[in-house]
Formats: C-alpha cells, structure tokens, sequence
C-alpha cells in the first residue's frame, strides 16, 4: 500500500462524520471502518460505566428502602386510628342503646306496691299505676314517666330527678312528695310533705315551687294552677293503707274504690252524686266497706261477685251498684 493511498485512509478514518454519513461498499475501507469500531469499543470507560450503573442500582435500592419505612410508619400510625374508630363505633352503639333501653313497672287495679329505684331512692306506687325509667338511670338525669299515683322518697344527688306526667313535670330538689296524675282523671294533683319541689306545666315555662305541706292541683282543660297550704296527710295515706274519705262527692269515691279494689262501681241514682262522705278504712276489705258505708249513710250497696262467661271464657270484674235507701 503506498503512502498516498495510507494518507487518504487516515483522513478518511479521522473523518468520522464523513465516514459514518456514507455507504462503504470498499473492501479495504471496509476493514478500516471495522478496525475503527474495535478501537472505539476498546476507548468505552468499563469502569466509569459500572459506577454509573450501580449509582443506578443505590438510587433505586435507596428509594424502595424509603418506600417500606414509610409504609411501616404508615402501619403503625394506622393502628391507633383504627382502634380509635372502633372505640368510637362501640361507644357510639352502647350510647344509643342507652338511650332506647327502659324499664317498666305495672301495679295492676287494686294493688299497691313499693320499688327501689337504681339511685336508692324509693317510689310507692298506688292501684293501676305504670312507671318508666331510662337504664342507666343515673346517666345525665334521673327522670321517670307515670301515669297513675305515687310517693316519693328522693335520694339526694347533683343529679337532678323529673317526674314527668305527660301533661306537666315535677322536678325535685331531694325531697317526699306525692304526685296523682291518672291519664284518665281531668286535674293531677302534688303534695308535698318536705324538702322543695317545682311544677312546670307542660304548656308553660314558668315553674312554680311548692314548699312543705303545699297541695297543688292544676287542671287539664282550663290549666289553671291552684296552691294551698294544708294538712297533706290524707293525700298520702294511701301508702300506709288506708282509704280516707273527707268530705269527698261519691262520684270521687266511686272512683277511689275502683282503684283501690279493683272493681266496678255503678251509682244508680244521679241525685247521690251530691252526697259527701267522712271516713278513713286501713286493710278493710271491700265487704266490711260496703257495711260500714250502708250504715253510716242513706245508701243501699248490692255486690256482684266476679264471673266466668262458659263461652268466651272472660273474667268480668265484681261490681257493686249504689242505689238510695
């Protein structure tokens, strides 16, 4: 090979642009161009490329490491959330179970009872009387529904205690009070023997605060309030069994016995009903009532015992029927 022909291969193999922008279709050039790429690849720096990759490899190494401390820290900041949750899920059921959770007390028709409430404090209650107290009783506050006739005795506490009649409310300061509030009777009725008690009408806001010996009456339809200051013993007799008469119409009589006995009175004549009666009976029972009421008064008192119908099979309550002498 002369020198003008290895001049011309060295400027070609210098050239590279010129080189790489044309098609080699010589043999020798051929050669040169292959000569060429092996002297390239032997210039790639191994070394330089091996760092280069395992910076790669570190960064990610790095970065996947990150990942799963996070996703640790992540877990473990989880857990107390969840419990919280669940916690909160729990107490929120328990707290609407409280809510809907009551319990209920029936005295039925010519019974009479005592209960002991969850706070200590003790309820008697008269004939065809119904309670009903939320469980727990002494969460936020101490409130019961009646409809009948009862007597309290209040255990003091910061808790205040309602007595809750559906026509008015009895709020109580720890106190002994009587309230009569039958759902089917026009007036309801508190006396106080002590301690401080309030009546709020369900229609009215303003409290009125009865003091011992105070009898408040407060009538359903014209819900007029009345308080006198008197000898209360009468209106709580009931509790030590006895039945007490003073001055008191037979048609409220009549009533008096249908709760106390659990029977049925019919009064025959409408011009008895202007008749008043002076009495107390203690654990008398219903006959020797009768007696006694037909002697020391112009009335005739027949009694009907309680039947059987054969066909229904229904229970009829005994009767008594009121006519004139």
């Amino acid at each position: 090979m002369n020198d003008k022909n290895a001049s011309s291969r060295k400027i070609k193999i210098q050239n590279e642009d010129q080189l790489h922008a044309k098609i080699i279709t010589d043999p020798e050039e051929q050669k040169l161009e292959a000569a060429f790429l092996i002297q390239k690849i032997d210039s790639v720096d191994i070394e330089k490329g091996f760092k280069n990759v395992s910076r790669r490899i570190e960064k990610k190494a790095r970065f996947i490491h990150n990942i799963n401390i996070i996703s640790r820290v992540a877990a473990i900041l989880l857990i107390p959330v969840l419990f919280l949750s669940v916690w909160y899920n729990v107490i929120n059921k328990q707290n609407n179970q409280i809510e809907t959770t009551y319990h209920t007390v029936n005295c039925p028709v010519g019974i009479k009872t005592q209960l002991s409430l969850p706070d200590g404090s003790l309820v008697w209650l008269n004939s065809g009387t119904t309670v009903k107290y939320q469980l727990p009783f002494t969460n936020k506050t101490r409130k019961i529904e009646m409809d009948g006739e009862a007597f309290f005795e209040i255990k003091k506490d910061r808790i205040p205690f309602i007595v809750n009649t559906g026509n008015a409310k009895v709020k109580v300061y720890g106190t002994e009070f009587n309230v009569k509030a039958y759902s089917s009777d026009n007036q309801i009725e508190v006396a106080l023997k002590e301690g401080s008690i309030g009546f709020t009408a369900t229609n009215n806001m303003d409290e009125k605060r009865l003091s011992p010996n105070d009898f408040l009456t407060f009538n359903k339809t014209t819900n007029a309030v009345e308080t006198i200051n008197q000898n209360i013993n009468k209106y709580i007799a009931w509790r030590n069994n006895q039945l007490v008469f003073d001055e008191t119409p037979l048609s409220e009589m009549a009533l008096m016995l249908e709760r106390w006995y659990g029977i049925q009175v019919e009064i025959k004549d409408d011009d008895l009903l202007r008749y008043k009666f002076t009495t107390t009976f203690e654990n008398e029972p219903l006959l020797q009532v009768i007696e006694l009421l037909e002697l020391s008064s112009p009335i005739k008192i027949k009694y009907i015992p309680t039947k059987i119908d054969d066909q229904s099979n229904v229970i009829s309550k005994a009767k008594i029927v009121i006519n004139k002498k």
